[in-house]
């Protein structure tokens, strides 16, 4: 995961990029020399191997010393990168003497964003200390020092030095990362701030999608911060049936990988990017904005395979990742129930930001399930418990009535199913509109019971997910995880399910428990019919969550009920 946060009001000329290809061939070959980066001086094109000759040089020449100007503003480090964007700009327009006169001639956000692309003086700003000086350096801070050693063959000698420049390139890249993620933090601070106070009608945290006129919001806070830890990883990367599926899909075609460049959207600890360098991708570029990108970096550098791999960090819709096209987007963007945390949208904007025309999606689809369920352990462990607790009442306990309300992720058994389940979304991942996930609506589910039962206790929410090879491949929506084989398309394509009637996954399923102080308990025989009408649609305020309603009746009851049940 090389890391990046790049603003997208960047200038609009296209700057040198670490991870630009050239066409088809001789990238692999291209290794970017970043040490030395020369300093380009604040008022003329003169430029100095380090921030020390240039600060000299401008207090010779100009009688400009921005330590001192550091100091008598005191400035921190956002301060500072701004007051040096300030001076480009503004020398950059002509005007050689600027404005000086008080700290908030420079405070725009607007400084925030570079004057100079890649300009290697904002990443010395950390340097500044009060012990750095600006008269000039002695020859004695420049001599080499070198060393004796132990006789070595040539060929080792430049293998570790191979080695070395990559991983000089490798921290040249976190340097420029932290740069921009510092600069990009303090912005969203201050306008969260100034929201606070009133000052600004912005949410910082919500990212409103231009794809239509139903603008959802992105509720941010936490979201990322919680993929940040090893356990969520842990916990994934021990779901064999969810990646086994994508190794054995992506090892199982290897002829669809060698060679070509795949972009991993929110590639947490990096298994997928390492799963299809390892199939023989010319280029991986693999992208999180979580704090687990580091630890990825190190996955990376540990099995070396950073000449194939570059991680960046950043939202997928916010960062130049350096390539204008791309053969393949790999992604486990899945949350439970399908669609809880919105990730998919950032997937298909990529897909349409990227992906070339004859590209291909993994996975490619994926179809939502409901069925109705009798689970009288999961009523007896969920509400009948509080009817006698050693003797006494405490109903009062479920006067809230969140048991019903929200959308509980536990385990279904199989047992418990009272029909075959019937979908209610099913999306090609290559053609889906943006936004046609958002508002999940199907009037006509019939599900007619498999067996008699004491009551129906609720319903049950789950997902398939399919791997095509092509994005000509149709998988019928009738066509269930857990025995999809491909053969109907002559084919060997990869499927799961997280299903009850599929092993055990981390998603588990959506439990959505019927109120039965308002519709009571009612034993059903086999083969009765339950027609529903059922909406999964993105919270407006925040698209991470989710909210599903279930109006239904029962054939041959004339009472017809409708509740709904939050995924928060």
């Amino acid at each position: 995961m090389a890391f990046r946060v790049d603003d997208k009001s960047s200038s609009g000329s296209e700057s040198p990029n670490l991870l630009e290809l050239e066409d088809e061939e001789g990238w692999e070959d291209f290794e970017p020399d970043m040490e030395n980066v020369p300093i380009v001086c604040l008022f003329d094109e003169k430029t100095f191997p380090d921030v020390h000759k240039m600060l000299h040089h401008c207090n010779e020449t100009y009688g400009f010393d921005l330590l001192k100007i550091k100091e008598g503003f005191d400035l921190d480090y956002i301060g500072t990168a701004k007051l040096v964007n300030y001076i480009r700009s503004e020398v950059k327009n002509g005007n050689v003497s600027p404005d000086l006169s008080s700290k908030s001639v420079f405070q725009d956000q607007r400084y925030l964003q570079p004057a100079l692309e890649d300009d290697a003086l904002l990443y010395s700003l950390d340097d500044l200390d009060g012990n750095f000086s600006v008269q000039e350096p002695t020859k004695d801070l420049e001599r080499e020092v070198i060393s004796e050693g132990p006789e070595v063959e040539p060929e080792q000698v430049i293998a570790v030095l191979a080695r070395a420049q990559r991983l000089e390139t490798e921290l040249e890249l976190l340097k420029k990362q932290f740069l921009e993620h510092k600069m990009a933090t303090d912005e969203v601070l201050e306008n969260r701030w100034a929201a606070a106070e009133g000052t600004s009608s912005t949410n910082p945290m919500a990212v409103s999608s231009n794809a239509s006129n139903n603008t959802v919001k992105f509720n941010d806070a936490g979201y990322f911060e919680s993929y940040g830890s090893n356990y969520i990883h842990r916990m994934m990367l021990q779901d064999k049936v969810r990646t086994q599926a994508y190794r054995d899909f992506i090892y199982g075609h290897k002829h669809l990988f060698k060679d070509k460049v795949v972009l991993d959207v929110g590639c947490g600890s990096g298994i997928l990017s390492l799963f299809c360098a390892r199939a023989g991708a010319k280029r991986v570029i693999a992208v999180d904005n979580s704090e687990i990108v580091y630890k990825a970096m190190a996955v990376v550098l540990e099995n070396e395979l950073d000449d194939i791999i570059h991680v960046l960090r950043g939202k997928i819709e916010e960062l130049d990742i350096g390539v204008k096209t791309v053969d393949i987007i790999v992604s486990e963007w899945m949350g439970y129930c399908l669609l809880f945390e919105g990730m998919l949208e950032s997937v298909l904007w990529a897909r349409d930001q990227y992906l070339k025309p004859s590209g291909l999606m993994v996975p490619s689809h994926v179809t939502l399930r409901v069925a109705p369920i009798c689970d009288q352990e999961h009523v007896v462990d969920e509400i009948s418990f509080w009817e006698d607790v050693y003797g006494f009442s405490m109903k009062s306990m479920l006067e809230d009535a969140s048991i019903y309300k929200e959308v509980r992720i536990r385990d279904v058994r199989a047992s418990s199913l009272a029909a075959d389940s019937e979908p209610i979304y099913h999306a090609n991942l290559h053609h889906q509109a943006i936004d046609e996930h958002r508002n999940i609506y199907k009037d006509d589910v019939n599900m007619t019971l498999t067996k008699g039962i004491g009551s129906l206790d609720g319903f049950a929410v789950w997902f398939d997910t399919f791997f095509a090879t092509s994005a000509d491949e149709q998988i019928p929506i009738s066509a269930l995880g857990e025995s999809w084989s491909g053969k109907e398309l002559g084919g060997r394509e990869t499927a799961f399910t997280t299903g009850p009637k599929g092993p055990y996954t981390h998603w588990q399923q959506g439990s959505l428990l019927i109120d039965r102080r308002a519709c009571g308990v009612e034993p059903l025989a086999t083969g009765q019919l339950i027609k529903a009408k059922i909406s999964c649609e993105q919270n407006r305020e925040n698209a991470r969550e989710l909210l599903f309603k279930i109006n239904w009746q029962v054939e041959g009851t004339w009472e017809r009920m409708e509740q709904v049940w939050y995924l928060k």
